[in-house]
């Protein structure tokens, strides 16, 4: 795992979460029930795409190194 990989789950990881939290409330709280709805779709579809793409590079096939002929 490199630094930033390993700063990203412990510091800004909470911190974009709480953000989100704290955008969807001010969102609801402000009578904009469709604003929230579609943040709250998009980052489902994000974190969808972000799981399927996590899982079709874990089941593709290790590919062998070529050697490259050259003249």
């Amino acid at each position: 795992m490199n630094a930033w990989s390993g700063a990203w789950s412990t510091t800004l990881r909470p911190v974009a979460l709480l953000l989100f939290l704290l955008l969807q409330t001010v969102l609801v709280d402000t009578g904009s029930l469709a604003g929230a709805v579609a943040l709250a779709a998009t980052a489902a579809a994000g974190s969808a795409l972000a799981l399927c793409s996590l899982l079709a590079a874990r089941s593709a096939p290790a590919v062998p190194p070529t050697r490259v002929r050259t003249a």
